[in-house]
């Protein structure tokens, strides 16, 4: 003999049959499984939700941002997919910190070029690529900004990066081993250090 508790609603699939026997168990009435009781599976309305939802979140995941923003703002938190909503935030802010790490790479790279290469027919491409860099990062540190605060530990790492990558793409010219000038945000964003060492 095998009990339910009370207002639970259960699907019990009987194993090697493809069976699947479904029914709400009201005040504890007993419901008879000779036999198989202990190989049942019990599936939950909550179980049912979350599944439905990990579903969405595979199939289509704009589908399930709309309906996880509709959930927020309707309060209704019993019904979210929590797990995929924490991965998805963490993810976010991941995707922030790597974009930064990113842009100040391609931004050093065309630095070092622009300072260091002798190729002036190459000057205005590196010098477009340098703008574009920068406007990304002055959006990017707008929408984000708590990243300002990782501004020095990215920098220290795209440039270790950024000089390796220049070193063995002009291996004729000589690199400096540190940053010649002030690697502060607003500099960084700001100058066009090439033109003081033209001058």
């Amino acid at each position: 003999m095998f009990s339910f508790p009370k207002y639970l609603d259960v699907r019990i699939l009987i194993p090697e049959t493809g069976f699947l026997l479904r029914g709400v168990n009201f005040l504890g009435t007993p419901l008879s499984i000779p036999k198989i009781h202990k190989s049942i599976k019990i599936v939950t309305d909550e179980e049912k939700t979350m599944t439905a939802l990990k579903s969405l979140y595979d199939r289509d995941i704009l589908l399930w941002v709309e309906d996880t923003v509709a959930k927020l703002k309707s309060g209704d938190f019993e019904h979210l997919d929590i797990n995929n909503l924490i991965e998805e935030v963490e993810s976010l802010g991941i995707s922030q910190r790597n974009e930064l790490s990113s842009r100040l790479l391609v931004l050093l790279e065309h630095l070092l070029k622009r300072l260091y290469v002798s190729l002036p027919d190459d000057y205005r491409g590196w010098e477009r690529t340098i703008r574009n860099q920068r406007n990304s990062l002055e959006i990017l540190l707008k929408q984000a900004p708590s990243l300002r605060t990782r501004w020095n530990d990215s920098f220290g790492d795209a440039w270790k990066t950024a000089l390796k990558t220049v070193r063995k793409e002009y291996r004729q010219v000589t690199f400096p081993d540190q940053w010649q000038f002030p690697s502060d945000m607003q500099t960084m964003l700001d100058c066009d250090f090439w033109e003081d060492s033209e001058s």
